[in-house]
């Protein structure tokens, strides 16, 4: 993303450890190496495109490979999920709801249930601890002056 024409992590560098980005990448920068309470670039700057929904929902593109987390959906129905699928969800309020099937012991005795989940669903208000404004990407703290 840019605003005023420079890239986001540049305008938010001071909050950044890019100490591990190679020496010749225009963000590279030591004065945050280590520093307990910065944000640091795991994948060393290579994410291509990403949608976050919310805390362990989100996907992501890495060097044309896909990743992919949803939490309390299987591995395998995650699989089935791409990236556009997030997009959907985030910008046109799209819910996708998936089939998964789990082996569950009751009473000593042991069954295969088929669940029906919501995979996909940014719209869970309570689960998020900021407001987030009408583009969706924005968020401010709840209590914030500009929202009373």
């Amino acid at each position: 993303m840019k605003a005023n024409g420079e890239p986001d992590a540049l305008r938010l560098k001071e909050w950044f450890d890019f100490s591990d980005y190679p020496k010749d990448h225009p963000l590279y920068d030591e004065s945050n190496k280590k520093v307990i309470g910065k944000f640091k670039d795991e994948l060393n700057g290579k994410i291509m495109e990403g949608v976050f929904l919310k805390p362990k929902q989100y996907a992501y593109k890495v060097d044309n490979e896909e990743k992919k987390k949803s939490k309390g959906i299987k591995k395998n129905v995650t699989k089935t999920l791409k990236l556009e699928d997030y997009k959907d969800c985030l910008l046109k309020n799209k819910v996708y709801r998936k089939e998964q099937y789990m082996i569950q012991a009751k009473r000593h005795q042991i069954y295969t249930i088929k669940q029906n989940k919501v995979a996909l669903n940014e719209d869970d208000k309570e689960e998020f601890k900021r407001y987030i404004l009408e583009n969706k990407i924005d968020t401010l703290a709840h209590g914030h002056r500009s929202l009373t």
